[in-house]
């Protein structure tokens, strides 16, 4: 699903995601989804980007505001897959910024992911999202990985 003839595939099981868990969702009381970001570079290569057209498939189901643009990976990170944990943490710090107009102050954001294997990126990613004043960040991965 990470590659570029499958975005319809990815938007298509988030829509299924949605509907399969709606009562948990619902409970959350979410005011923004924010898709995990992938470098522009990165994005080029593989066509789109998957958590993004996951949270679209979720937001189109749950009704609830997507913002796509508010978090940014500005550092072109190393893929994560053939790192250890402490070198995935590692490769993330840092690598994420929260657009100066973004609306977070006390709300709630649903951080959606495709793949969790150790939680490095979600956490960096929703240490940033916390920096830049969400009141509490809930991450949503698809998939849980070993590794």
């Amino acid at each position: 699903m990470k590659h570029r003839s499958n975005e319809g595939l990815a938007e298509l099981v988030g829509q299924w995601w949605a509907e399969t868990a709606k009562p948990q969702f619902d409970a959350l009381q979410i005011d923004w989804v924010i898709p995990v970001p992938l470098h522009w570079l990165r994005r080029l290569r593989r066509g789109y980007n998957q958590s993004g057209s996951l949270a679209y498939g979720l937001t189109t189901r749950l009704r609830l505001p997507l913002q796509r643009g508010w978090l940014k990976r500005y550092r072109n990170t190393p893929s994560q897959k053939t790192l250890s944990a402490t070198a995935r943490k590692d490769n993330v710090r840092g690598a994420f910024q929260v657009r100066p107009t973004a609306r977070l102050r006390d709300r709630s954001v649903l951080l959606v992911d495709d793949v969790m294997t150790t939680g490095a990126t979600a956490h960096e990613a929703a240490r940033t999202l916390r920096a830049a004043g969400a009141k509490r960040v809930v991450v949503a991965a698809l998939a849980r990985a070993h590794g």
